[in-house]
């Protein structure tokens, strides 16, 4: 009698387990890897020919978002690009300017790129969050951490595109004001006027900016105390003195923020006066007393008409017909001076276009976008 054949029994199912799941493991990594190199290879090529670094235009940002799929793809590519190493992704610089056009999409890409210790690519992230300006309201904490670790300009000037939102960054843009770099301090405190900040602690930091031997600094420190209004009355004796600045720019700026402190002001109007004389600067000291001594203007708004319609003025011209603009309303009794300029045919297009647009503002007409 045969004996009955019995098959060997399976040792364990465990093995085949593990062989499956490395399996299906080693595909998975091998899927990861084919689509990073496919996604570096697609990013570095559409950077290669769209974006030149030198140009600086955005247009050739919003064709590599174009090409890698719009904002949302564009940003998560251009992210995942930022991460590899730069043997693998030489164009972190180009690929930081293209995410300032992927909206709020690539803020957060751009955020880590301020950590990078490559200087283009941080200085170019902060570049595409100051382009980017309100929008990029979260990147705040990450341009504070910046400043404090780089004291990168550019960080600064993302920090006041940013404006109001960016109000946390006062203490460090205060601390910045004190840079040994006048570009840094410059570039601060701009930004503390664009963002703002507290008037109790800025003001008197504008105020020493004021003196400041950089005339950057100190033409961004009376625009700046401009900026506040008449939040910056305690300015006054300080702007009064930046009349006597030796740039003509810095007089202008210095009279414009008087102006726009107001009433509070009126110490400055004997200063102010004598400037109006000034063959660059008249124009800001008119503006400014026009708005000081309002209602009792007309005689300031009629030394800036006047300005406004002197053909020896050149660039001075423009700035006097803008001032007039600006001033709406308190500014009638300019408004046959203005008239007359938008209707001479002799005058250049320029001139006849900006005094119909500041007719129309005086008039509380709306301008066309």
């Amino acid at each position: 009698m045969t004996a009955a054949y019995i098959s060997p029994p399976l040792r364990t199912w465990r093995p085949m387990v593990v062989w499956t799941c490395l399996l299906v493991a080693g595909l998975a990594l091998g899927a990861m890897v084919v689509f990073l190199c496919t996604t570096v290879l697609s990013v570095n090529r559409s950077l290669e020919g769209n974006v030149d670094l030198g140009d600086g235009n955005w247009s050739q940002g919003e064709e590599v978002v174009k090409e890698l799929g719009g904002q949302g793809r564009a940003a998560r590519k251009l992210g995942l690009y930022l991460a590899m190493p730069e043997k693998v992704a030489p164009r972190k610089a180009e690929a930081a300017l293209a995410l300032g056009c992927c909206g709020r999409h690539g803020v957060p890409a751009l955020c880590r790129a301020l950590g990078s210790a490559n200087e283009d690519t941080r200085g170019f992230a902060a570049g595409s969050l100051t382009h980017l300006g309100p929008e990029a309201t979260d990147a705040v904490p990450a341009l504070i951490q910046a400043l404090r670790n780089h004291k990168d300009e550019w960080a600064v000037e993302a920090l006041g595109a940013i404006g109001p939102a960016a109000s946390s960054a006062t203490d460090v843009l205060l601390e910045t004001c004190r840079e040994a770099d006048p570009g840094v301090r410059s570039a601060a405190v701009a930004a503390l006027g664009s963002i703002g900040a507290d008037a109790d602690r800025a003001v008197p930091a504008l105020c020493a900016a004021l003196k400041d031997d950089d005339d950057l600094v100190r033409l961004n420190a009376a625009c700046s105390l401009g900026e506040y209004g008449a939040a910056a009355a305690k300015a006054v004796p300080a702007l009064t003195a930046a009349l006597q600045d030796s740039r003509p720019d810095v007089k202008s700026a210095a009279a414009l923020a008087l102006g726009h402190i107001g009433r509070a002001a009126r110490g400055s109007v004997p200063a102010l006066e004598k400037l109006m004389r000034h063959y660059e600067v008249g124009y800001a000291a008119a503006a400014a007393l026009a708005r000081i001594c309002a209602p009792d203007n007309r005689k300031y708004v009629e030394a800036l008409a006047g300005i406004a319609g002197d053909k020896r003025r050149g660039g001075s011209r423009l700035e006097a017909i803008a001032e007039l603009g600006e001033l709406g309303k308190m500014a009638a009794a300019a408004v046959p001076h203005l008239t007359r300029i938008a209707g001479d045919r002799r005058e250049d297009e320029l001139y006849r276009d900006a005094a119909a647009e500041a007719l129309k503002k005086i008039r509380g007409e709306e301008s066309k976008p």
